[in-house]
């Protein structure tokens, strides 16, 4: 009864924590959106940046910059660098130099729309600890990754993790050209911007329905690992548990089940009906701890022929002569292994087995372990009842 209560606790804290697991992953993907603006978890701002300091002559204007980013920009031909975007700004404006941490974050998910078909640059800007200065906007480092979009809405996922450094701001900054790595946990802003395969001196859309930001709060997945260790070692010591009352039970069973052997004292010394069988049976069950115990001589002990004895002891037990000999020693070594201090290697000596790793071995093949485990499982069997 115990034991079963016990069992079935064990169960249903493993199945808790598995629950509990589930939740935690499932808790840990983060989903934010940043649109519509009042909704957004890191509360921002668009502004518009064109050529226009630079002699340039492009356009561009904000349509609606609250439950969409909704622009209109023109880049004019004529001029080397034209360029037109609108940047999202998460800095305060009271504290310009704030930044907003995305580390936890993998991907921005886009739902945009261009009219006509254009090329365009996302653009991250963050503070680079080498080279960045906090009141100098052009020392934040730049990275991008290129999408197309056309007048049909289509997703685009931008791997925040996997952008791309131009060589450009590189070289500017006096940084080797293969330095591409860059961290999330200090974004200033992200811009959409032209690239050199936007139409120009043409009327150009850009609408972003939908912004948001995807990825996992590694907190709750360490902890599920942790959780998951535990319930998994929990499971295992259970299974091993099981194990054992299984073996044991049977390790007990088969004892019973050769109790008949260890009845051979009891056997009548003469009988008249079968007095050759109670002679060999008698002869065996006394003398099995001889090492030198054989058929020749037994035959030679009681003058019974070869054939009689093995008719006998196959009329009798269903075993051969050898068969049954072992049957007896083992069972006998089981009863000792359980009731005396003895090593394996005396207990072996002392039933007849002058081999101690040739007892090992005919001892697992009978009772499925060895006799150290055999005494173990039966002796925690004893002890847990």
């Amino acid at each position: 009864m115990f034991k079963s209560y016990i069992n079935n606790l064990l169960l249903l804290l493993i199945a808790v924590a598995v629950i509990a697991i589930y939740l935690l992953i499932e808790h840990s993907q983060l989903n934010y959106p940043l649109l519509p603006v009042k909704e957004s978890a890191y509360p921002w701002s668009a502004v518009k940046s064109t050529d226009a300091h630079k002699g340039g002559t492009s356009t561009v204007s904000i349509i609606d910059d609250t439950n969409t980013i909704d622009f209109n920009y023109n880049l004019t031909s004529g001029f080397q660098y034209s360029y037109a975007s609108i940047g999202i700004v998460f800095a305060d404006i009271t504290y310009p130099n704030t930044f907003v941490d995305w580390s936890q974050f993998t991907t921005l998910a886009l739902k945009v729309r261009c009219t006509p078909r254009n090329v365009l640059n996302f653009a991250l800007y963050t503070f680079d600890e080498q080279v960045s200065k906090p009141n100098d906007f052009s020392t934040f480092r730049t990275s991008i990754r290129v999408f197309p979009c056309d007048e049909t809405w289509s997703n685009v996922d931008i791997d925040l993790q996997h952008l791309d450094t131009p060589e450009w701001w590189l070289l500017l900054n006096g940084m080797d050209v293969s330095n591409k790595d860059y961290a999330l946990n200090k974004i200033y802003s992200f811009t959409i911007v032209n690239s050199s395969q936007s139409p120009v001196d043409t009327l150009s859309n850009v609408k972003i329905e939908s912004a948001t930001l995807s990825g996992q709060d590694k907190r709750f997945i360490y902890a599920a690992y942790t959780l998951a260790f535990f319930a998994l070692a929990i499971f295992v010591l259970w299974l091993f548990r099981q194990y054992t009352l299984r073996l044991t039970t049977e390790l007990k069973l088969k004892m019973q089940q050769d109790q008949p052997l260890l009845a051979y004292r009891q056997l009548p010394l003469e009988s008249k009906k079968d007095r050759e069988k109670n002679a060999v049976l008698h002869y065996m069950a006394t003398e099995y701890a001889n090492p030198d115990l054989s058929l020749d001589t037994v035959m030679s002990a009681l003058g019974i022929n070869r054939a009689k004895i093995n008719d006998i002891l196959r009329e009798h037990q269903g075993l051969t002569f050898s068969t049954y000999l072992n049957k007896i020693r083992l069972t006998e070594a089981s009863r000792l292994l359980l009731e005396q201090e003895a090593s394996v290697a005396e207990t072996a000596y002392s039933v007849g087995y002058n081999n101690p790793s040739y007892f090992n071995r005919i001892f697992k093949k009978e009772y499925g372990c060895t006799p150290n485990s055999f005494k173990k499982y039966m002796t925690e069997g004893k002890t847990s009842k």
